[in-house]
């Protein structure tokens, strides 16, 4: 005998119950795992050979009411065979979607049979249109953009970052000037692009505008605070340096200045147009004592003007629809002076939220 095993009867009890409650814990998850079809199947024949559902359970090992659910659901169903999974398996694996993720982000532009086809699933255009959809894009027309290369958005980001600190009261002091084309009629050709809802600023979902030549009538037009400067109608044929500072500065702006008792406090803004760059046009503003700001390229997002220009083209095209120049200028003039002074102090209040966006976007393409 094993000295170190305790023969007292006590021992033989704990020993007993031990091994009882392992092999009770045993069979018990044993029985609790599913039963595979065979095991059904044999559940099925020894009823059908007269055994009842208690010998059946016995000889088998398994619960009883394992046995009884086995056969109802047999008699039910006639078959032990596990049932199929509810709805037609997916026509797009989840690879499948992972690679229409990357064409759709890599073809923006791309129409649904051409993104179909590149997919090479062996789907209809509507299988995957509805799985684009699911991926959170839609078919939106795209915003449209002046282009910028890496330079213009350096500088834009540097102009940003130059001016965060401005306050709104800094910002009224600027005259925001800026010349705008309208053409009688109206381009209704969009450029769709498929996108997510918040990424309509993205570079790759833009449709980038550049300078064109082709335009009905040139307007200049400028404003500071609430004040709006006279309108100034560009001859077609004058358009050099020359003229742009008989034109313009001589008509327009110089005698606004020469009427403003704090006329070198103000900031003069321009885009950089060959025009407004010349010499002959920065010797004019030198002798005003005029300063100006070192404008980015290609920043509109940045000019509270060209919201104002919207909303006159809006109106007049629209509304008014003008069928010759003379029209146009009549009506372009009309809303200019209906524009409000609350509206015209409501766009400049934004300047630092818009430079804010150039920041956050890198010097990047933004919302206004």
């Amino acid at each position: 005998m094993n000295p170190n095993l305790d023969s007292s009867p006590n021992s033989d009890i704990s020993l007993c119950n031990g091994f009882c409650l392992l092999l009770i814990v045993t069979t018990k998850n044993t029985l609790m795992a599913p039963l595979t079809t065979e095991e059904k199947g044999r559940i099925v024949g020894m009823r059908n050979a007269g055994l009842k559902g208690s010998e059946i359970a016995r000889k088998l090992g398994h619960p009883a009411s394992t046995v009884y659910t086995v056969l109802a659901n047999y008699d039910k169903r006639g078959t032990v065979e596990p049932r199929k999974s509810s709805g037609r398996p997916p026509k797009l694996s989840d690879r499948d979607r992972r690679h229409l993720n990357q064409l759709v982000n890599k073809n923006r532009k791309a129409p649904l049979a051409e993104i179909t086809n590149m997919l090479d699933a062996n789907v209809s255009a509507r299988t995957v249109v509805r799985a684009v959809h699911e991926l959170g894009y839609r078919a939106r027309v795209a915003a449209i953009k002046p282009f910028l290369n890496p330079s213009h958005i350096a500088k834009r980001l540097e102009f940003a970052l130059s001016h965060q600190h401005w306050t709104v009261e800094e910002w009224k002091r600027v005259i925001w000037t800026d010349e705008s084309s309208f053409q009688i009629g109206q381009n209704s050709r969009r450029t769709i692009v498929w996108r997510r809802k918040s990424e309509k600023y993205n570079s790759n979902c833009l449709a980038p505008s550049f300078k064109s030549g082709r335009t009905s009538i040139m307007v200049w037009g400028a404003f500071v605070g609430h004040t709006r400067l006279p309108l100034v109608f560009m001859p077609p044929n004058e358009r050099d340096a020359a003229s742009f500072v008989k034109n313009v500065y001589d008509i327009a702006l110089g005698p606004f200045l020469n009427n403003q008792k704090n006329a070198t406090s103000l900031v003069l803004m321009e885009d950089g147009a060959p025009v407004h760059k010349s010499k002959i046009a920065n010797a004019w503003k030198e002798s005003k004592s005029l300063t100006w700001l070192n404008w980015p390229a290609n920043s509109p997002d940045l000019n509270p003007i060209e919201n104002v220009w919207h909303m006159i083209k809006d109106v007049v095209q629209q509304n008014r629809r003008p069928k010759s120049k003379k029209e146009m200028e009549l009506a372009v003039e009309a809303e200019w002076n209906a524009i409000s002074d609350e509206k015209l102090m409501s766009l400049v209040a934004t300047m630092p939220a818009r430079i804010d966006a150039v920041i956050q976007a890198k010097g990047g393409s933004t919302r206004w």
